[in-house]
């Protein structure tokens, strides 16, 4: 998406945009290209990637009997609420060794 209309010159249309905001608080909000351009790119570039990296992790995580009726509150013992505590730590520090782990593979 190039914009040559205003100025003669090949101008990505994002950074156009961006350039002309009356404000930049704008720039997310509206139906404007910038936000379309970074969605298509984390699409194309990312979700590969998400997939590769987290997906094994979401289904052993979706498939754990362990998580279908999960809490840190309501009637249970002290003892029932921290090991249920240290299973979600066990489960995002899985998360983010996966994060971590896979920094060669993220797509730049």
């Amino acid at each position: 998406m190039w914009n040559t209309r205003s100025t003669g010159q090949v101008v990505p249309v994002g950074l156009f945009e961006i350039k002309y905001l009356e404000s930049h608080s704008v720039l997310f909000r509206g139906n404007n290209a910038a936000p379309r351009i970074i969605t298509s790119f984390l699409h194309t570039q990312v979700e590969g990637y998400l997939a590769d990296t987290l997906g094994p992790i979401m289904k052993e995580v979706i498939r754990d009997p362990r998580l279908q009726d999960f809490s840190t509150g309501g009637n249970l013992s002290l003892e029932e609420k921290e090991a249920n505590l240290r299973y979600i730590q066990v489960i995002a520090k899985k998360f983010l060794d996966a994060i971590v782990n896979s920094a060669e593979t993220l797509p730049v």
